[in-house]
């Protein structure tokens, strides 16, 4: 499998994570705290996706939907 075709054909779980980094990491750049200090920042968006997706696991009703929704899993 070459570089390219291996982006171009991800799993819904991956393109779930792609999607929800997408957002998180553009809104996380922007704060405040991170402009300060000169935009420097280390995150994983797996393991954000990860926690999510356990919270997820145990919630019920609109909390559930909600998250699914985020997660790009509803």
């Amino acid at each position: 499998m070459t570089r390219q075709s291996a982006r171009t054909s991800l799993s819904p779980h991956g393109a779930a994570v792609q999607s929800l980094a997408t957002g998180w990491l553009a809104a996380v750049a922007d704060a405040p705290e991170v402009r300060a200090a000169g935009g420097d920042l280390a995150c994983s968006p797996v393991g954000l996706w990860l926690t999510l997706t356990a919270t997820a696991a145990g919630a019920d009703g609109e909390t559930a939907a909600e998250l699914r929704d985020v997660l790009g899993t509803a």
